[in-house]
Parts: C-alpha cells; structure tokens; sequence
C-alpha cells in the first residue's frame, strides 16, 4: 500500500490551520535540498508563499502524512482547491528530504518514515515533473489560464481561483509501499511588489506553526525564507487572514518579531496602517465575502501558546 504525504512551508505548517482543510495527521519537520521558499504569489495588493525547486537553494517545511485510512483523491483534492490555480502540485524526490535537526544534536522526535532503500519504490532522485497518477498514464489537463485576480477583491481564503485541471487524477494507490511526497509549488516565481502587502497576521500564522515544532526551526525557517524586502499589512491585532490568530499572546507576538527580519519590521513601522486602497478592498471582503464564509459566531478567541507548552 503507497503512502502520500504533502510538504508545507506556509500557513499549513499550522496544526490548526491544516486542520481546518480536513487533515490532522503526523507530521515531520523536514530540510528539503534544492528548494527555495519565499513570498512569490503577488497579487495586486497582498502577497502570499511560494515554492519552487531550484538548484543551489534549501528551505525548511514541515512533512504531514494522508493517513492511512483515509481516500488520498479526496484528501488531496481538498488541498488543491484550498491552493488554488497559481500553484501545481507536484511529487518531490525523497532524496530532498531530510528530517530537521536542530544545531546542538539532540535527537530528532522522530525520524522520517521511510527507509533509504524506500528511495528507491518512490520518485527517482532525479525525477522532475507535474503530478500524475499512481497507475496507468498521466492525463494532466491542459495547462488552465493563470488566475490574476487579487484575493482582496474575491475570496482572501482561496488565494486564487480553484484549482481545477492543475494536478492528474489518481488511479489508485499502486500497492508497491511506495512513499509518495507532494509539495505545491508556484506556476510562476514573482518578484515583490511594493503595492502588494504581506499581511503580518499570515506571518503570524506561519511561524507559530514552526514554533509547534522548536524555536530554533522557526528561526531557521524565517532565515531561508526569500524576499522580506517589501510593504506589510500590521494587522496583527484585526487580522484579514481568515484563519489569524486573535488573542496573539503578546510573550508570543514578541518572539515572532525576534525571528523576523529587519527590512520586515522597518516596512511594517513605515507602512503599518497601509494604503487606503487597501483598506477600502479589505473592507469590502471583511464586510460580504468572509462574513459570509467565516461567520463572527463561529470565530472564536483561541490561543497558540498551548501547542507550545
């Protein structure tokens, strides 16, 4: 029986925001080789993560397992429409992969679930390519027209359009053991924008998650992470990320900002109540589009320090 497992290294690297896309399973913090993670999906005003392999670079995510017992086409699908049509999920090489270890050699909590022999049932190390499926031949659809609408003026939850025709249908499980690891990466790297924000609240989100696993893993994280230079929303304390954190611990607030670049902290001080194009847009969002998908009943206060104690 195959195994599948999808690499995070933005907001899904959050127990709890994952969770909210159907999947609470095991999880790994993991190095990945020739990969460079950074803020590259620009939209006109906000800007979210973005992957893509690339020699010479490495970054850190956190590896979550499908669980066993669970359809991979419908736990899969659930995330590629959460995606969006901007990104394409493909089977990155175990051979990228390595567990995290932090610097001062205490063990990992667990090691990968796969053995170097298993390298060879997987993707070979040398594999590059799209998704396809697990038996029979790949049917990829036609490559669907790149979503340009800004999620400010549509959906913030979706980052883009769903994501239909981006990723092969399954087949079945191939019933090798294989062990098959997917990562979404971006159709098209971007440069920043400086009319583009990142919100600080999907910061905020990012690097909790990393925290749930050590502080020197987010730190490490913040570090490899590509392209700070660029405006911020400081919505910290009224987020427009739907799945913010409110109630952010001050102790906790004040660790992230430790981790976060200079250029980062400089531009959320300059430009912290932002644009009022952007308001006027986020407003607008605020007041239909996420109150109707995320109704202020259902939002509750919930605090990220218990996945740290």
């Amino acid at each position: 029986m195959s195994r599948h497992y999808l690499i995070a290294y933005g907001s899904l690297m959050s127990t709890e925001s994952r969770g909210k896309t159907g999947m609470l399973g095991r999880s790994w913090p993991v190095v990945l080789s020739n990969v460079r993670v950074g803020w590259a999906n620009v939209y006109p005003s906000v800007t979210y993560m973005g992957a893509e392999e690339k020699k010479g670079y490495s970054a850190l995510g956190v590896m979550f397992e499908v669980p066993p017992d669970k359809d991979p086409m419908k736990i899969l699908g659930q995330f590629d429409k959460r995606e969006g049509a901007k990104y394409i999920r493909t089977r990155l090489s175990l051979g990228k992969i390595d567990v995290w270890r932090p610097k001062d050699g205490t063990p990992p909590d667990a090691e990968l679930p796969w053995k170097k022999d298993d390298r060879e049932k997987g993707v070979p190390d040398d594999y590059s390519g799209e998704s396809e499926p697990l038996k029979g031949k790949s049917k990829i659809e036609a490559k669907p027209k790149e979503s340009t609408r800004d999620p400010a003026t549509k959906n913030i939850e979706s980052k883009g359009e769903p994501n239909t025709g981006a990723q092969a249908d399954f087949k079945g499980d191939g019933g090798d053991g294989a062990h098959h690891v997917w990562i979404y990466v971006l159709r098209s790297w971007q440069k920043r924008s400086n009319s583009s924000y990142v919100l600080q609240s999907y910061v905020d989100v990012v690097l909790a998650g990393g925290l749930e696993y050590h502080e020197e893993f987010a730190r490490e994280w913040a570090k490899k992470c590509q392209q700070w230079i660029g405006t911020v929303k400081a919505d910290r304390h009224e987020p427009c990320y739907p799945r913010g954190l409110r109630a952010l611990p001050e102790e906790l607030a004040t660790k992230i900002d430790s981790m976060l670049p200079t250029d980062h902290l400089k531009a959320r001080r300059r430009r912290g109540r932002g644009s009022k194009r952007f308001h006027k847009k986020y407003s607008a969002v605020r007041s239909s589009e996420v109150n109707k998908k995320f109704p202020r009943s259902s939002r509750r206060e919930r605090s990220p320090m218990s996945k740290m104690m």
